[in-house]
């Protein structure tokens, strides 16, 4: 719409542009050639974000898991190790289980706009959501949190390698070789999120966007 707007001749746009800048507007997104929504709004009404306070409650209970497993030195240690890291990294840097399930490590990169942040500058999804009946949508999505890049860096030098799996491609493997799947991601969110006693509405996808607190 704000296309049109642009581009309509009533509101002298085009000509403003043109004497401004040498060159003006042309609208190449049209009804013929553009994808329709089936509906307006395809979600589940009663799903949504996380407030400031449960994310910090989450967050901290699966850190608290990598520290249980640790002292009573039980097996299991190194996955609530990868799972509290992995629910980090979908709220670092907004992703869906199926995106975060399918990264590789090769996927991090540098971004000459933040050389701060090093090799995990950049993280290349391969996997986002489609749109019906085509590939897979990739993108770049930015590292902006100092705090979510080194969690990402101690994972990968420090933790990951205690796997084993030194040739799979995966960032998140399992303790029995395996890439870590979307319903595993599911099922540890609803235990931890359960076992904290926050609404059930919450999922995984609510990591990606908290509420900012009243």
């Amino acid at each position: 719409m704000f296309s049109e707007y642009l581009t309509d001749a009533r509101y002298g746009w085009a000509v403003a542009c043109e004497e401004a800048f040498g060159t003006f507007p042309v609208q190449i997104c049209n009804e013929w050639n553009t994808i329709a929504h089936l509906n307006d709004y395809e979600g589940n009404p009663e799903a949504r974000p996380l407030s400031r306070q449960e994310l910090q409650l989450f967050l901290d209970y699966a850190d608290d898991q990598v520290e249980r497993a640790a002292t009573s030195r039980r097996k299991g240690a190194l996955a609530a190790y990868r799972n509290a890291m992995l629910f980090k990294v979908i709220y670092g840097w907004g992703l869906r289980r199926t995106e975060a399930s399918k990264l590789d490590l090769l996927d991090w990169g540098r971004n000459p706009a933040a050389p701060e942040f090093g090799r995990i500058g950049m993280l290349h999804v391969r996997y986002g959501k489609a749109v019906r009946g085509q590939p897979p949508r990739r993108r770049n999505v930015a590292s902006v949190m100092g705090w979510a890049v080194d969690t990402v860096t101690d994972y990968v030098d420090n933790i990951r390698p205690r796997f084993g799996l030194v040739d799979h491609p995966a960032l998140w493997v399992t303790e029995r070789g395996g890439r870590i799947k979307p319903a595993e991601i599911n099922a540890r969110f609803v235990a931890y999120r359960d076992a904290l006693g926050l609404p059930k509405a919450l999922t995984p996808h609510s990591l990606r966007h908290p509420m900012s607190p009243i």
